[in-house]
């Protein structure tokens, strides 16, 4: 029999990604750096680090898609527009990234403030705000609807690649949210599964997400809802914290490893 995952393990393991891409961050010397057998070291872990964080991004993608459909739920249970929900979602976790904004680009580059790179919750918003349009064209004709929907994905990529987020994790988030669990895109005699478009957006988004992919595949189905939505916002606490810890690594590294190996 095929043993399931919890949602709590997943939780987990998307913090443990983070914190290796946080390492990895604070361990990657300054462009201006002088090269030394240290540096080298610092920069050959750092890639590692990272490329192995990326695991984590199929699984926050899953996460974010799972409390959409729980969203959608609720509000039919209680009459409430799911518009109006999922934009109370995007206003609480745009709060979130502004506030996590400084502490990641501090880690990634030393400066409170750098426009080079955002920090990936910014991908979720821009998914989820793909999400309400793709939603409010719903009354449009097919083909009006087909390419305005096909532009809202697009926007989106774009979006996520201007303002300098993790693209892969706009593109998978919003494949799970987009494409429905029993829904087969079918051209002639073609036919792709949605398991296999994940499978394949995780594999154009770098090898090492296929992990994160195997994972989301054996989570238990039958999590009560308390528990999910706990493991759920306690990825969303615990990421600030994470940074934290960052901060104080990347402080230690600057202080006291570079120097001492230099």
């Amino acid at each position: 029999m095929k043993r399931m995952i919890s949602r709590r393990t997943l939780a987990l393991t998307v913090l443990l990604c983070a914190v290796l891409s946080m390492v990895g961050a604070a361990l990657m010397p300054d462009a201006d750096a002088v090269v030394t057998s240290t540096t080298n070291v610092l920069v050959a872990s750092a890639w590692g680090l990272e490329i192995a964080s990326w695991a984590g991004i199929p699984i926050l993608a899953w996460f974010v898609s799972v409390r959409v459909w729980r969203i959608r739920q609720v509000s039919a249970q209680v009459g409430r527009s799911p518009s109006l929900l999922a934009g109370q979602y995007i206003g609480v976790l745009t709060l979130l990234a502004l506030a996590c904004e400084a502490p990641y680009d501090y880690i990634r580059s030393g400066q409170w403030w750098d426009a080079r790179s955002q920090n990936p919750l910014w991908a979720v918003v821009i998914a989820l705000v793909a999400l309400l349009v793709w939603d409010a064209v719903e009354a449009y004709g097919p083909n009006a609807k087909r390419a305005t929907r096909l532009a809202v994905v697009l926007t989106a990529l774009v979006w996520a690649v201007v303002f300098r987020v993790v693209a892969s994790v706009t593109l998978l988030t919003l494949l799970l949210l987009l494409w429905p669990v029993d829904y087969t895109m079918r051209w002639k005699k073609f036919a792709l599964g949605r398991q296999a478009a994940f499978v394949l957006a995780s594999f154009g988004a770098g090898g090492t997400p296929l992990i994160g992919t195997w994972l989301v595949g054996h989570t238990k189905s039958h999590t009560n809802t308390r528990a999910a939505r706990t493991s759920q916002w306690f990825l969303w606490w615990a990421y600030p914290l994470l940074l934290v810890v960052g901060i104080l690594i990347r402080m230690a590294v600057y202080t006291w490893v570079i120097p001492r190996f230099a």
